[in-house]
């Protein structure tokens, strides 16, 4: 998951300035008070597996490092920040207003869990008209194979991917 870390910053460097930068996080509770998990019968196996369910391995506990901007990349005081408590950056955020308001039609993606939470906040914003385009070497997951798959199918279905010497090339 380290290795995508020079390919954010070196995408970073090369926008304009013009560009919002939307860092977005994910911030659960210690009580698991907001545990989507609580609300489901079916848990898949992933989940069954790790203990997720009772709120045990969550890495994005409030107050923990797993739900804080690593350094390298820490936004300045005036970034615009996003927490989200569920896979997408749309579901109960306020992030489409935003980008509504600053007449944004184009996402360009980058983060872990490649697979469960960038693909589904692709997916989300495919669904509300936005443009897609996915950092194929700004993007992890636990495994590579299935991080592959993941942008194969955004290539496929919902938009480009590009690594992240390209990204600037489109400006």
């Amino acid at each position: 998951l380290q290795l995508i870390i020079p390919n954010i910053q070196l995408l970073l460097g090369s926008l304009p300035e013009e560009v919002k930068i939307i860092y977005v996080v994910t911030v659960r509770e210690p009580d698991g008070s907001d545990s989507h998990w609580r609300f489901h019968r079916i848990l898949p196996e992933r989940v069954r597996a790790t203990g997720e369910a009772r709120g045990q391995d969550c890495n994005c506990l409030r107050g923990t490092w797993g739900a804080q901007i690593v350094d390298i990349l820490k936004p300045s005081a005036d970034a615009h920040i996003v927490s989200k408590r569920r896979n997408s950056a749309f579901y109960e955020t306020d992030l489409e207003m935003r980008l509504h308001c600053w007449g944004i039609d184009t996402l360009i993606l980058t983060g872990v869990m490649a697979d469960i939470c960038v693909e589904s906040t692709a997916r989300d914003a495919f669904n509300r008209d936005f443009d897609i385009v996915v950092v194929s070497d700004g993007v992890a997951s636990g495994d590579d194979a299935v991080c592959r798959e993941m942008l194969d199918r955004m290539a496929r279905s919902f938009g480009a991917f590009l690594p992240a010497a390209k990204i600037g090339g489109l400006f």
